[in-house]
């Protein structure tokens, strides 16, 4: 049986370590294997990885890291199948940082930005035999291949007045925000290693490598290493997340991290991705909207394309992607929703529920 998804060792561990509270926090994404097939969304979007560390001068960082960690790992599966890998997390990474920017900027903070709702963040994502690498802040992410190790990250800080060097990028501290991004190539038995700056600056290399490569990893690896931070003495929180890879995918089942071509005009009887092209519903000059079947379960939905006039237009483009994404994440009965898809797509397009009944349009012509 082709093993369409890889599949990983992963151990994780937080501590708020010498200070009285933990502002770090992690979290993880891990697709179920056996059940994958019952989800294409998720197998499209792969297995993710998150951490974030609250600044320390800020006593409310933690509420900042807990919700850039929750936020992400709800609403990067939300993201629509069309989207690519880098799409998909770094618009949520912007939607997570305009959130916490706003949330300071409407707090007694300010005026003083690293009191407030300020954290490092950093994901790591596998799909298919890659990591995808988003990183903003000073944690790292190294990775071991065989007895190699090397560090994929960079530590955004800046050196001061007085040689000091403090976080010059995170979540929260601007309006802008600068994304790291790295795609990994991975083999089996790689381990990526990724840490706030309470463990990476107090386990050197050597160390980490004994506690990696010298002992059978499993669900405690992870918390040997802040163990060892600790016992060098680190004053600082410690977070640590390790992921090895046991077996690649032989047949992934996803859609390239290029993006998608635009769904052009759809003529009747036409077969896309499964869905049945029954008739032309709406067209304006913007975009078209096309009644459908859904050829494995006979259910209607509709199918809506952009303009090709528009194609060209980056932010138009933009703009379309995100209805689909909207739709999947509000749930209100005045909302038409976004179900999930049965098959891969090959083209950009939205698929929305069918509502039988009149068009407002229609209504107000009706009932003058």
């Amino acid at each position: 049986m082709k093993n369409q998804l890889t599949t990983l060792t992963y151990s994780e561990y937080s501590s708020a370590g010498a200070k009285p509270i933990n502002q770090d926090a992690c979290g993880c994404h891990i697709i179920d294997v056996a059940a994958v097939t019952s989800n294409l969304s998720q197998q499209l979007k792969g297995h993710c990885f998150v951490l974030s560390d609250g600044i320390s001068s800020s006593s409310v960082s933690q509420v900042a890291s807990d919700l850039a960690v929750k936020t992400f790992l709800e609403s990067y599966y939300l993201t629509p199948d069309t989207w690519t890998v880098i799409q998909s997390a770094t618009t949520v990474i912007r939607n997570i940082n305009a959130t916490l920017y706003r949330r300071t900027q409407d707090s007694p903070y300010c005026y003083s930005p690293d009191r407030g709702y300020v954290c490092t963040f950093s994901v790591i994502i596998i799909k298919g035999n890659n990591a995808h690498i988003f990183h903003v802040g000073d944690a790292c992410i190294g990775i071991f291949k065989a007895d190699n190790y090397d560090i994929i990250t960079s530590a955004h800080r800046t050196v001061g007045e007085h040689g000091g060097s403090f976080l010059a990028n995170a979540l929260g501290f601007k309006s802008k925000l600068d994304i790291e991004y790295h795609s990994i190539g991975l083999e089996t038995k790689d381990t990526l290693v990724m840490m706030t700056d309470g463990v990476h600056e107090f386990v050197p290399a050597h160390q980490l490598g004994e506690l990696v490569l010298g002992e059978s990893l499993n669900n405690t690896t992870a918390e040997r290493i802040v163990d060892c931070a600790t016992a060098n003495k680190s004053d600082d929180n410690l977070t640590c997340q390790v992921i090895t890879i046991d077996q690649l995918a032989n047949a992934p089942l996803a859609i390239e991290d290029t993006p998608l071509p635009l769904a052009n005009a759809l003529e009747e009887g036409a077969n896309l991705d499964g869905y049945l092209i029954e008739r032309l519903l709406y067209q304006s000059a913007r975009s078209a909207l096309y009644l459908a079947k859904e050829t494995n379960t006979q259910e209607r939905l509709v199918i809506k394309t952009l303009a090709t006039e528009l194609a060209q237009s980056e932010k138009q483009v933009t703009l379309f992607s995100l209805e689909e994404w909207l739709a999947k994440r509000i749930t209100n009965p005045h909302v038409i929703k976004s179900p999930p898809r049965k098959t891969a797509p090959t083209q950009q397009y939205s698929v929305f529920q069918y509502v039988e009944g009149q068009t407002l349009a229609q209504w107000l012509v009706d009932n003058p």
